[in-house]
């Protein structure tokens, strides 16, 4: 499995923004371990016949990947694993251009809803989280289990590479569990998205 995998085709790029199959996404990353369909969709409640649709789709992109073959009591079980940790757009200017604001800001929001769903609340600007919360009168030793901004930021092409590489490196350093009794799991969500020209 490959830390990231780049998305560079509108193809690409439409299979995984789909919803759906970003759960899919989700809940083999987070099993962390090869799954069939009919695993993936006991983890989401729903029908392995719906689910085999769209691990189809994610399969044919090279999103998911046929792992191994199980033979269960005469029926071969098929187990699926992503074929990286996680994934990023990046598609050069000619696809970017085949590309309206509205898909682009589509693929956004069907995250921020997947993300709004795990994390159970509205994603409010930092500044009237603060406000809301008086954070700036809150002592030190406060503890905060959750909470959520959105800024704007200046940054050249080589500063927003910065940024991205740290947050990967964040995101390696902490995914794992090392069963010390003394970590809770966290949510963490981070997106960037380059202003379109104002035409």
């Amino acid at each position: 499995m490959d830390r990231v995998k780049n998305l560079t085709t509108l193809e690409e790029v439409k299979v995984f923004s789909d919803p759906y199959r970003m759960k899919i996404l989700k809940c083999v990353l987070e099993a962390n371990e090869p799954m069939t369909v009919k695993q993936m969709g006991v983890a989401l409640g729903e029908k392995p016949s719906k689910v085999h649709y769209h691990v189809q789709k994610l399969v044919a992109v090279n999103i998911l990947v046929l792992d191994h073959t199980e033979n269960i009591n005469g029926i071969i079980a098929k187990y699926y694993l992503p074929t990286a940790e996680s994934f990023v757009i990046k598609m050069d200017d000619d696809v970017k251009k085949s590309v309206s604001k509205s898909d682009i800001e589509g693929i956004f929001g069907n995250v921020f809803d997947l993300a709004k769903e795990t994390f159970g609340f509205q994603i409010i600007k930092a500044e009237d989280y603060k406000k809301r919360h008086n954070l700036d009168k809150m002592p030190p030793s406060t503890k905060i289990n959750g909470g959520v901004s959105f800024e704007s930021i200046y940054v050249t092409e080589e500063e927003l590479k910065e940024i991205n590489r740290y947050m990967m490196d964040v995101f390696k350093k902490y995914e794992k569990d090392d069963n010390q009794g003394n970590k809770k799991k966290c949510d963490l969500l981070f997106a960037y998205m380059e202003e379109f020209d104002k035409e």
